[in-house]
């Protein structure tokens, strides 16, 4: 099983940071275009999701530069598949 969570840093790091979580190993659709339609293996479990987010935010270096200095963090649920699918 495959699951990915990216953190995006736009432009200035501190006005606005995105950790993008995947919910799902592959994707059900299969649009021509895109690889991860190539095969879906599952939905991921809740804990799945969050630890991803854990993963990321406890980084000691990251999680001070949030807290201290970031004025904006958003999550989003997407990379592998259709969120609303799951």
């Amino acid at each position: 099983m495959v699951a990915e969570a990216v953190l995006y840093k736009y432009g200035n790091f501190y006005k606005r940071t995105v950790i993008c979580c995947s919910v799902m190993s592959g994707c059900p659709v299969g649009c021509k275009f895109c690889g991860t339609g190539s095969k879906f293996v599952r939905n991921l479990t809740c804990e799945e999701i969050v630890e991803q987010i854990n993963i990321v935010l406890n980084d000691k270096n990251l999680i001070n530069d949030i807290n201290e200095k970031c004025e904006k963090l958003q999550f989003m649920f997407m990379s592998m598949g259709e969120p609303m699918l799951n």
